[in-house]
């Protein structure tokens, strides 16, 4: 199933980057659609033959904490991350075509922490994943 960004992000700030770190954040932020970690190894040892994936997985987790990346769970693959939103982000995901874009909505956050917080929890973190079909897919 093809997946494809609609804009290329930003460069987003992020502290503590690494070669190996920034690298993969590259990759990742060159790509128009979103990257499975095996993708990101394959685009890696393009340049760096003997890389494992455990170098691939560690520069993600980092990435995926400092909210340059975020995880699309339905897709298992990173994206580059769009907005300056602190890590919570929502994604529209068509089921036909798999094209995948992150939406600034803070009015749902806001909903979702009111939520939590009547529940006596403390929310930390919310990734969204909203399936449906794009515009193009509805034609």
């Amino acid at each position: 199933m093809p997946t494809s960004r609609k804009k290329s992000p930003p460069p987003v700030p992020v502290m503590g980057l690494t070669p190996v770190r920034a690298e993969i954040l590259a990759i990742i932020r060159a790509s128009k659609k979103p990257l499975g970690a095996y993708a990101v190894l394959a685009a890696y040892k393009k340049r760096h033959a003997n890389a494992a994936p455990p170098t691939i997985y560690r520069a993600l987790e980092y990435l995926l904490a400092q909210h340059a990346i975020h995880r699309i769970e339905k897709l298992n693959a990173f994206v580059a991350c769009d907005h300056d939103h602190g890590g919570d982000a929502q994604f529209l995901i068509c089921d036909d075509c798999g094209t995948t874009q992150e939406a600034a909505a803070k009015p749902f956050i806001t909903a979702a922490q009111k939520l939590a917080a009547q529940h006596n929890f403390h929310m930390r973190h919310s990734t969204v994943e909203i399936t449906g079909l794009c515009a193009a897919c509805r034609d």
